[in-house]
């Protein structure tokens, strides 16, 4: 499913170089249908390499979970983007896929083993923190995609691993 994304982030990024498609994005007085495209368009070939590095090489490691991966990533997105305009928070448009990179890592989290959870945690810190040193960065985004995917991911872990928790 990860693919699946990673192809229409491309597919979107071409017709970009092409097209403006800034209005997709979202902010604090967009539709609410911005809340689930602003995903999909991306403002250079180096910020669609990021995400998609960051998109697949966390889904990866939730192989496992098949076709649920996809709706939590939306929906932690698209949650978070909502939440967000909701409370009037955005500071400019919002546009990228870092938002279902981050949400994946919330749900990495969720699972990840505790032996390893110092080194691992501190390279979460590392990832949610450091685009707020960018203004041009929405990191508030990044913060609230990774607490919606952990919240999702903690909900799949209950219903559908209830032996790991016990």
């Amino acid at each position: 499913m990860t693919e699946f994304f990673i192809a229409l982030w491309f597919l979107f990024w071409s017709v970009g170089r092409h097209e403006d498609l800034t209005f997709l994005g979202v902010d604090n007085g967009s539709p609410l249908w911005s809340c689930a495209t602003f995903s999909f368009v991306h403002i250079s070939f180096i910020h669609l390499l990021i995400n998609c590095f960051g998109l697949y090489s966390l889904c990866r490691l939730l192989r496992h979970m098949k076709g649920w991966v996809a709706l939590m990533l939306l929906a932690s997105a698209f949650l978070s983007a909502y939440v967000m305009q909701l409370l009037g928070l955005f500071s400019g448009l919002t546009i990228g896929g870092s938002a279902m990179a981050f949400a994946a890592l919330g749900i990495v989290t969720a699972e990840y083993d505790i032996k390893r959870r110092v080194r691992f945690y501190s390279s979460v810190a590392l990832a949610l923190f450091f685009p707020l040193l960018f203004p041009q960065i929405n990191g508030l985004i990044h913060i609230f995609a990774y607490v919606f995917g952990f919240m999702a991911g903690k909900v799949y872990y209950f219903f559908f691993c209830l032996k790991r928790w016990m």
